[in-house]
């Protein structure tokens, strides 16, 4: 009888030891699906970035190809010799 009751109370602790990992794991389950929503709504938010940031830099290249054929109409480069650094440069040398 005696074992019985011993086998009852170790069971019954293990019971309870399961339960307790079963809420720390379903605790844990629900913050990792917390975390990847929030991710995936980043990953989202770059994707839908990405086109805008292209198109961006696509503008910026066409505003130095611009700058740079205005800025040899006003200042041509000399025949036969390389531009000798940035226009940013050439402009500051000249005043």
């Amino acid at each position: 009888m005696a074992n019985l009751a011993q086998d009852k109370q170790s069971l019954e602790d293990r019971y309870k030891s399961l339960q307790e990992k079963s809420k720390s794991s379903t605790k844990k389950l629900k913050e990792l699906k917390k975390f990847l929503e929030t991710q995936d709504l980043s990953m989202q938010q770059i994707k839908d970035l990405a086109p805008e940031r292209d198109l961006y830099r696509k503008e910026l290249d066409e505003l130095k190809a611009t700058t740079r054929a205005v800025a040899d109409m006003v200042d041509p480069p000399e025949k036969g010799i390389e531009s000798s650094g940035t226009l940013l440069e050439r402009m500051q040398k000249d005043p």
